[in-house]
């Protein structure tokens, strides 16, 4: 299991954006990111000229994980964003990979990583 700081250096795009001071990084949930973050870097590495991705926020909320990112185009010279079908299905299998990751840690505890479930 990777540390926070190696996974940083791993995908430092990843980790390079304004909140990335905010992310909380569960030791139980630890294989769960890095197996995400893993996911993501399959899903991107051909097209970071174009995108920048960066989680914005990994937190528990009432017993649940709570993974969130932002996908931008990078501007031109001029500032400009052209809108490309290509984002919405780069957003939908990041979409797909947050919401699969989210039900993982969702069976784990988030302190020791063991099989567990949520009592409310």
């Amino acid at each position: 299991m990777m540390s926070p700081g190696e996974l940083k250096r791993r995908y430092p795009y990843q980790f390079s954006g304004p909140g990335a001071h905010w992310l909380a990084f569960a030791t139980g949930w630890m294989p769960v990111i890095e197996a995400m973050c893993y996911q993501v870097d399959q899903v991107l590495h051909r097209h970071l000229e174009r995108y920048a991705f960066d989680w914005v926020q990994f937190k528990e909320e009432f017993g649940h994980a709570t993974f969130s990112y932002q996908l931008r185009l990078r501007t031109d010279e001029h500032g400009n964003e052209p809108a490309t079908q290509e984002m919405e299905v780069l957003l939908g299998q990041l979409h797909a990979i947050r919401l699969q990751a989210q039900a993982r840690a969702g069976a784990l505890c988030m302190v020791c990583g063991a099989p567990g479930r949520l009592v409310e």
